[in-house]
């Protein structure tokens, strides 16, 4: 337990200096609008190879079948986080004009940008696939369930009919190039292709971009946010914020304990339950008029609030579990 608790600190101590490097280069000034945007498209472009990668390179056919006994754990926990965030609404707790809003913030999470590196730090290559088991979850509400809410407000609040919760354009942006990085590597998986060296090699090296430069965005993220944020915090955000420290983490512990997970999976597993509210939102509601403002908040806050969170939050999940 103290091997495990002292690798906790080390992957702390590594995040915190990488992302105070994105931190310390944007107070600098070295970041404009498009030199962000050029981060986050490498990282978007990196991902997919690095999920190919950590899925082909760590299971065989045989392990990566009996991975997909623990899905349903992923699926209860959105669902469940989503149920509570839908009842909040209907009872009237937080502000029903931004009701769609605060459902997408309350129950997606940015398992990439920021679980990537930080399952990697902590866990190594082995905490990975169960990121990626929440992450696929996470994915498919977030352009399912997710969207339709944000549209259903958006609407709402033109006085424009319902949208309809499956359409073509929804159906289409849930293949996003992580999803299909996801779905190449398990076809791979699942038909026992082999990968040729040079294409196991080139997915390798772009994957490894992903880590270290989604911690320099976040630290860039964190510094346009900046901390002084956090001292006056609304109902709604105080109760996202409970979500993803609290009641994400709470709900995989629960449900994953009739499973028998080997050692530190199901540390690696909670974790991924701990992740700041999903960069795609506040896109997502400024593309279909619902609350962008309220979301880019939610996310700004859940992420600086990350850096003091979760120190705390390694501390108890290795003393529990």
């Amino acid at each position: 337990m103290l091997d495990a608790f002292l690798n906790g600190l080390s992957a702390i101590v590594v995040i915190v200096v990488i992302a105070g490097f994105g931190y310390f280069t944007a107070a600098r000034g070295w970041y404009d609008d498009k030199g962000r945007q050029l981060v986050a498209r490498i990282v978007n472009l990196s991902i997919p190879c690095l999920l190919f990668y950590s899925l082909t390179s760590r299971f065989t056919h045989e392990a990566f079948i009996d991975m997909l006994k623990i899905v349903p754990i992923s699926f209860l926990t959105v669902g469940t986080n989503f149920l509570i965030s839908v009842l909040l609404v209907k009872k009237g707790v937080v502000d029903q004009k931004m009701g769609g809003t605060f459902i997408a913030c309350f129950t997606t999470s940015t398992v990439l940008f920021i679980g990537i590196p930080l399952i990697w730090s902590l866990y190594g290559d082995k905490g990975l696939p169960y990121l990626l088991v929440y992450f696929f979850a996470n994915s498919l509400f977030t352009w399912s369930l997710g969207i339709f809410n944000i549209q259903l407000e958006g609407s709402l609040r033109r006085g424009e009919p319902r949208p309809k919760l499956l359409s073509a354009k929804n159906l289409k942006m849930i293949l996003s190039p992580p999803i299909l990085g996801f779905a190449t590597a398990v076809i791979f998986l699942v038909f026992s292709i082999p990968i040729p060296k040079p294409l196991a090699m080139i997915v390798q090296y772009m994957g490894q971009l992903s880590s270290p430069l989604a911690l320099i965005f976040v630290g860039i993220t964190v510094y346009l946010v900046g901390f002084k944020r956090l001292r006056n915090l609304n109902r709604e955000l105080v109760l996202i914020m409970l979500s993803c420290f609290l009641l994400r983490p709470a709900l995989v512990a629960l449900f994953s304990l009739p499973f028998d997970l080997p050692p530190g999976a199901r540390q690696a597993f909670i974790m991924s339950a701990t992740l700041p509210v999903s960069s795609t939102i506040p896109v997502l509601a400024k593309v279909y008029g619902a609350s962008p403002a309220f979301a880019s908040e939610a996310v700004g806050v859940t992420t600086a609030a990350y850096v003091f969170v979760l120190p705390v939050l390694i501390l108890v999940v290795t003393l529990l579990f």
